[in-house]
């Protein structure tokens, strides 16, 4: 069985080993926010929440990706959340080949700029994870 914090590590891992990734953070983009000495590229994920279906789990999870925005380019924020949106791609094409769970592939990405404390630009889109839920036999009586 996979469970959330197995989740965890496979989301957190894959995005460490992106080569544009410099930064990632597990928590409430609240507290994302408020962290200081981010590297850019950086990544938030956040679990939102879980809904059981039949014999499934779906295990929703946010997911915002970042870049600080250059002034001295023209239209600067359409760059980085073209460069965003195509981390985006690369971790959803890796989901789609996980064998442990089912990415639910309908999702809404989108664009986002922001001026708190740093000047970012980039994308942010939750995803679900349906996977097969498994009775834990040692909590079930004989």
């Amino acid at each position: 069985m996979i469970t959330l914090n197995k989740i965890k590590n496979i989301l957190k891992s894959w995005f460490e080993g992106h080569k544009q990734v410099r930064h990632v953070y597990w928590g409430d983009v609240y507290d994302y926010s408020a962290e200081t000495g981010k590297e850019y590229v950086s990544v938030n994920a956040e679990y939102v929440d879980s809904n059981l279906s039949g014999k499934f789990i779906d295990h929703s999870y946010r997911i915002s990706i970042g870049d600080l925005i250059d002034p001295n380019i023209p239209n600067p924020e359409d760059e980085v959340i073209s460069d965003c949106m195509n981390i985006a791609l690369d971790f959803i094409a890796h989901l789609e080949l996980m064998e442990d769970c089912t990415l639910l592939t309908n999702s809404n990405v989108q664009p986002f700029s922001d001026s708190t404390g740093d000047r970012i630009s980039g994308v942010a889109f939750t995803i679900v994870l349906q996977v097969h839920r498994q009775a834990n036999e040692c909590a079930i009586p004989n």
